[in-house]
């Protein structure tokens, strides 16, 4: 700085506080220091490292931005959302397959595909001369499946109906987060309900005194499984776009998956949402809390 000039504005001090812009639209505090070289610049070093700070927040806010931008506009693409749709149950399906079902050339489909791998959506493997795809993680059938939820939740409002089905394999029986979902949990919830084992309205439905005495007697202790005030509702909804209506989820869903599982009632398949119900298991789950139909209303 030339002797004689007066310093800049932005790193001019007076008195205990001063503010001014040190970066366009940014407007930062600087506060009065004791210390020697802060004191003899204004406090400029004090501002340039918060300064660093914001603009390193908001450039990995942008780039998060631009992340969710990205993925976006990939996925707005009707063709491109077919893909992904057909592939949420995890099944690998070959280029050729797709494109039947998108109503593509194959020339078109993979085209579409090598977008969707290049931007981590996709993963493929060679099989022989062909290609088949499948998502690249659990997030991305978890983010579709989102995605499908709210677009045919808005749909319901305005009293539109809804053409998006489950894939088959995934309707009986298929993972939902950390509990059963399909078919099987819907159906279960059901006979829990009607059984007295759940008590509340249909929108919150809690484990009823009798639930709890007739699940201990299976080695499911809902005491044991979160504080009173944690256990909630039963309930899960999520899977209202796929016309199946609500299954059993929280704290209760969580653990009898548990207990499927380790009993060997149902087996998960590496790379998919859906579940394997063997015979013993779909005979035992079919059991709990079924009342003669004589019982029944």
């Amino acid at each position: 700085m030339p002797r004689g000039e007066p310093p800049p504005a932005a790193y001019t001090a007076s008195g205990a506080q001063c503010q001014r812009e040190i970066l366009p639209g940014l407007a930062l505090t600087i506060r009065h220091t004791n210390h020697p070289v802060l004191a003899r610049t204004g406090g400029r070093a004090s501002a340039l490292i918060a300064a660093r700070r914001v603009t390193s927040g908001s450039f990995s806010f942008m780039t998060a931005v631009r992340s969710i931008s990205q993925v976006a506009s990939l996925m707005a693409d009707p063709k491109r959302s077919a893909m992904l749709w057909a592939l949420i149950d995890g099944t690998p399906r070959a280029a050729d397959e797709l494109a039947v079902i998108t109503g593509l050339s194959t020339s078109s489909a993979c085209a579409h595909l090598s977008l969707l791998s290049s931007a981590g959506l996709l993963r493929h493997e060679t099989r022989g001369r062909k290609r088949f795809f499948r998502l690249a993680t659990p997030e991305v059938g978890t983010a579709v499946e989102a995605l499908a939820s709210v677009q045919l939740a808005s749909r319901s409002v305005g009293g539109q109906g809804s053409s998006l089905q489950i894939p088959l394999s995934m309707r009986k029986a298929r993972l939902c987060g950390d509990h059963l979902g399909g078919e099987v949990a819907a159906a279960l919830l059901h006979r829990l309900h009607v059984a007295g084992w759940l008590e509340g309205s249909e929108q919150h439905l809690v484990v009823s005194q009798e639930g709890k005495g007739q699940l201990e007697a299976m080695g499911v202790f809902i005491d044991a499984l979160a504080a009173a005030d944690r256990r909630g509702c039963v309930i899960c909804h999520c899977s209202k776009w796929n016309d199946q209506g609500p299954h059993l989820g929280g704290c209760l869903g969580q653990a009898l998956l548990r207990l499927f599982t380790q009993s060997g009632w149902v087996r998960e398949q590496e790379g998919s949402r859906a579940v394997h119900l063997t015979p013993l298991g779909q005979q035992q789950i079919n059991a709990i809390a079924c009342l003669p139909s004589r019982q029944v209303g």
